[in-house]
């Protein structure tokens, strides 16, 4: 049974990492997407009005694309990046 649940530990750990290396790619995508944005000398609202319509894009472009678990991960991924840049807009 130790070896069953050591298995389980070490699944839910390589998930965890996973979920936190995504999460990273995500956030540097953002800021390097900010950064560009503003480049062109656009605001902070209209660049979270951009990204905000290129996340919903992506989101269903996922759930066209992909299916069962995958796409629920997806997605989950993708919600929590939408929150990510939606919140820090709404409390500025």
């Amino acid at each position: 049974m130790y070896r069953l649940d050591n298995l389980f530990d070490t699944a839910l750990q390589l998930l965890a990492e996973l979920g936190g290396l995504i999460v990273a790619v995500i956030v540097g995508i953002e800021l390097w997407m900010r950064d560009f944005l503003s480049g062109f000398g656009l605001s902070h609202g209209i660049q979270t009005t951009i990204m905000m319509a290129l996340t919903v894009f992506l989101i269903v472009m996922a759930s066209k694309l992909l299916g069962g678990m995958i796409r629920a991960i997806l997605l989950l991924i993708l919600v929590m990046s939408v929150s990510h840049i939606v919140v820090p807009a709404v409390f500025n």
